[in-house]
């Protein structure tokens, strides 16, 4: 009879034996996973999870600790990645006992959301992430119009001497952003190591001696150039058109430019006016781990956005969770129902939609819940994944 255990590592050897199992099943280095988990100051034993049978590794799973931005409140996130199990011990349900045991764990230490990023949606639907509908953006550089740009904007590689004002730009710019990470000095200097093994670059735009604005960006294979990240300070639109002026310039093997942000990014809605092709991508998967804490946890903001429309308390029902909003006199109070509810409206979102609600804003035609998940600025960038 074979003897499993699904459990967080506890010594440094494991960690070494899961980033020798990592580097073994996917085609990255042991230095790519062994970067991003020591650099990052929120990863620990109890973060990197593992499956044992009969004493023999067979499995590791990471958690990346994350806090995101919710209009200015803070929640906290369990990215996870580095989804691997050996072949031969395929088929045993270890990974999927893995991610039971994690959302348990998440859900025991304040967790609110969880995120990742796959091709095998259909998989992690049945342990409970749910797909994240965007569109991408292409545009073939040839399509590019010409840009007029501002000679008041200097632009140049980014420095380790820039980064003070990087992370000043960062902040002001995702300040009510919904999903933007909440990047510490540590998550910084952490990410600027771990980025060179994406084969990403960076430049900054410069006022005088102001950094105003900046673009991180990555080559892929297929002669496309993903921009994951741009930022600028308010009324500096124009040093990000200054930035796309000099990548396209950048190399002759690119031939088309993909950007990836919110629809109210400046840059998002460029690319829509100069015809770029929206692709559907469906390779981001989130989690609402705790369904009625996290609903009390977004009161403070949902009761921001309360407009005095008319009492009511809104039973919302998503998959088999369920919560009580109540709205009245433009204030918001949330209830977890008992064995009896009173309410005035039924509100029943798939688990999916629900997702979308929240992070990008509600699509369901009913005034008062519509005001409770308008149309919001989704920030999570592509520079941050794991």
């Amino acid at each position: 009879m074979e003897t499993i255990e699904i459990r967080p590592i506890n010594q440094d050897k494991e960690l070494d034996e899961a980033l020798d199992l990592w580097s073994g099943v996917f085609p990255k280095s042991r230095a790519f996973f062994e970067q991003r988990i020591r650099l990052d100051p929120e990863c620990g034993d109890e973060t990197t999870w593992i499956a044992r049978v009969n004493g023999k590794l067979a499995g590791a799973v990471q958690i990346f600790p994350l806090l995101l931005s919710y209009n200015g409140l803070i929640l906290k996130c369990g990215g996870i990645g580095n989804v691997a199990a050996l072949p031969e011990y395929r088929g045993r349900h270890l990974i999927r006992t893995i991610l039971k045991h994690q959302t348990e764990w998440m859900a025991d230490h304040g967790y609110d959301l969880s995120l990742l990023f796959t091709g095998i949606n259909s998989f992690y639907k049945k342990e409970g992430w749910h797909t994240f509908r965007v569109n991408r953006l292409l545009l073939n550089v040839n399509e590019l119009p010409e840009i007029e740009v501002s000679h008041r904007y200097k632009i140049r590689d980014f420095e380790e001497r820039d980064l003070i004002q990087v992370q000043h730009v960062y902040k002001v710019f995702n300040a009510l952003q919904v999903g933007s990470v909440i990047r510490t000095d540590e998550y910084w200097h952490g990410q600027l190591t771990w980025r060179k093994e994406r084969n990403e670059k960076f430049l900054n735009a410069f006022d005088e001696d102001t950094l105003v604005a900046y673009m991180r960006y990555e080559t892929t294979g297929e002669g496309r150039l993903d921009l994951v990240e741009c930022c600028f300070l308010p009324g500096h639109e124009g040093a990000a058109l200054t930035l796309i002026n000099r990548i396209k310039t950048i190399g002759a093997n690119v031939q088309s430019l993909c950007v990836q942000f919110s629809e109210q990014h400046f840059l998002q809605t460029l690319f829509k006016k100069w015809g770029a092709h929206a692709e559907a991508y469906s390779g981001t998967m989130w989690k609402i781990v705790r369904f009625q804490e996290f609903c009390k946890k977004i009161q403070p903001v949902l009761s921001k956005r309360c407009k005095p429309i008319g009492d009511a308390s809104l039973l919302i029902r998503s998959g088999m969770e369920e919560a009580v909003i109540h709205l009245e006199g433009g204030a918001v109070a949330i209830e977890t129902p008992g064995e009896s509810v009173i309410c005035q409206c039924l509100i029943e979102r798939k688990p999916e939609d629900f997702i979308m609600d929240v992070l990008v804003g509600t699509s369901l035609d009913q005034e008062q819940y519509a005001s409770l998940f308008p149309k919001t600025s989704y920030g999570f960038c592509q520079s941050d994944r794991f």
